[in-house]
């Protein structure tokens, strides 16, 4: 009984954060992050990481599986470049 609950404990918080998601053209969160369980079901159509060099190169992998065809660093020569 205690697994349903968390079943339809996780459905729910699914369910909510779909619905508050589905509001926003932008959602900001931090590599590791992107990669939850609230974003799971989620694709971008663009991702920027922000100040990359200080995060590890596996790390800043995470979002790029989101589904993204773009992406663009604030530190590829000093400027917002596409890769």
């Amino acid at each position: 009984m205690l697994d349903s609950i968390r079943d339809i404990d996780k459905a729910l918080k699914q369910k909510i954060a779909d619905k508050i998601l589905s509001k926003f053209e932008v959602v900001l969160t931090t590599c590791a992050s992107s990669y939850s369980y609230i974003l799971r079901k989620e694709t971008f159509k663009y991702v920027l990481i922000d100040e990359i060099c200080q995060c590890l190169e596996p790390e800043s992998l995470l979002p790029l599986t989101k589904g993204a065809n773009t992406w663009c660093s604030s530190e590829t020569n000093g400027s917002w470049d596409p890769l």
